[in-house]
Formats: structure tokens, sequence, C-alpha cells
């Protein structure tokens, strides 16, 4: 089995690594369970306005919308294409020589749009878009040694691509 971090990850291998995360503790200080399925696939229009009421009553979140990719597909390319970009290489090649419980944040501009769904005040809308960000822990295990815990599209005025670290 491979056990290299930093490398080119298929759209297969991608959703796998999803799946695997979905529920699975953070291995990170928060330890608060994936989530790319759960909040940002396949979600019903009904439950995308209900987490936006949610998060635009807590003062304590800064939300400008709850988005959602409208399919396993697109969201696995997507998470791919990051996964692969320059950032996301350099993110996985940190995650490679640190200790467990590490934290990479990945902001990407993908080549081509996808296409996503998201809800503001107004409801529900569809869009393509091309910022997405992806939260990845290094976690302790043989399959990959990577927890994402979370991957959405990231609606900003201003983006800045790169990765963060912690």
């Amino acid at each position: 089995m491979d056990l290299t971090i930093a490398k080119k990850y298929t759209t297969k291998e991608t959703e796998s690594i999803f799946r695997a995360s979905e529920y699975r503790p953070a291995a990170f200080y928060d330890g608060q369970d994936g989530h790319v399925f759960t909040r940002h696939i396949g979600l019903s229009n009904e439950e995308m306005v209900e987490r936006f009421r949610r998060a635009y009553q807590n003062p304590r979140v800064q939300i400008v919308a709850i988005t959602a990719f409208v399919d396993n597909q697109s969201a696995s390319q997507a998470g791919a294409e990051l996964l692969n970009s320059i950032y996301g290489q350099e993110a996985l090649r940190h995650l490679e020589c640190s200790p467990i419980g590490t934290r990479v944040t990945v902001t990407c501009f993908l080549k081509k749009p996808v296409r996503i769904r998201y809800v503001q005040f107004y409801g529900v809308r569809v869009m393509p878009w091309r910022t997405f960000k992806m939260v990845i822990d290094r976690k302790q295990g043989i399959d990959n040694f990577i927890h994402v815990q979370t991957f959405y599209a990231f609606l900003s005025d201003n983006p800045i691509e790169g990765c963060r670290i912690g």
C-alpha cells in the first residue's frame, strides 16, 4: 500500500477519502467529525435553508451562504483538482512530515467552474463556482493518513489562494 500523502489523487480516491472521513472525529484538537457528505453534498433545499437560518441567527458564526455540491461526482472531481493543485500538494507535503493532529486549510481556484447550490436570504439557487476550501487533518492509520474535515464552495469577495497551517 502506498503511504505517500503528497501524490496525485483520482476522483475515485478523493471520494473514498471523503467517505472514510465522514462522521470520523478529527485528530485535530477540536475533534469535530468529518462532514463533507452530511453538510455539503445531497442536501435538500429545506435542509440548506434551515442550516442557513440557524447559522445566521448564531452571533458567533460569520457566514455569507450555505453551499452544497449538486452531486457526488462534481464534489469528488473538485476535491481531486484541489488536492492535486500546487497548494493542495504543498499542504499534503507538510502533512507527510507533521505529527498526528496537524491541520491544514487549502483554498484553491479551480480551472473550470463547478455547479454548486447555495442559499442566502432568497432561497436556494444554482451557479457555477471556482473557489473552494478544504480542511485536512493528519490522522493515525494506514489509509493515506489524511482526514478531510470539510470541503465546500468558498464564497468571498476577494478570496486568496493558498495553504494555511493550523
